[in-house]
């Protein structure tokens, strides 16, 4: 009770404030992943070639948001992809990109289609 009263006398304030933990951020989306769902494609004309797209968020967490990525090829006349779909055709032969978008993000794989 002393204590108190000197600190009263002298003009110290004593004072406390509550901390409170706040509440952790939302991880957030860095990247987007794609990869064949073959482990050893064989793209060849006339066939098809599956793919899967996966976003990586801050915290390193993979989710997979195949069914809602839009896919498409940086070159037509080798590879015809249909959006909404995770498959391609292979109509031509030669090496191109596959490129998938989701919600701002973009990936791609590469890929070398071979003579049937």
């Amino acid at each position: 009770m002393l204590v108190v009263l000197v600190g009263v006398v002298l003009g110290a304030s004593i004072s406390r404030k509550a901390t409170y933990p706040t509440a952790p951020e939302a991880p957030q989306l860095v990247a987007l992943q794609i990869q064949y769902v073959s482990p050893t494609p064989d793209p060849r004309v006339d066939r098809t070639v599956s793919f899967a797209a996966y976003t990586v968020d801050s915290e390193d967490v993979w989710t997979d948001v195949t069914s809602q990525t839009t896919w498409s090829a940086t070159d037509s006349s080798i590879i015809r992809a249909s959006t909404g779909l995770p498959t391609v055709l292979a109509v031509g032969a030669g090496t191109t990109t596959i490129v998938g978008s989701y919600s701002g993000l973009t990936g791609s794989i590469p890929m070398a289609v071979r003579p049937r």
